[in-house]
């Protein structure tokens, strides 16, 4: 996945590239956490922990990108 990401840096995508790389990044969130780290057996208030920082991320990433006019397309 990581290749897939880095591979999209080379490509044209114009305005879907955030989104795309956005997409990438939760799926990858979501696969580590529930696979790796074993979350997908535990309780259900451990993931749902780690899915509220993940929005949160999210959340204070887009207003960073936001607050420097990233998606004015200047």
């Amino acid at each position: 996945m990581t290749a897939v990401e880095v591979g999209l840096y080379y490509l044209d995508l114009g305005a879907w590239y955030m989104p795309i790389l956005l997409l990438l990044m939760v799926v990858k969130f979501l696969t580590v956490v529930s696979l790796f780290m074993h979350l997908k057996y535990d309780n259900k208030i451990f993931a749902m922990l780690f899915y509220s920082g993940l929005i949160l991320a999210l959340l204070v990433y887009i207003a960073a990108l936001t607050t420097f006019r990233f998606f004015d397309g200047s």
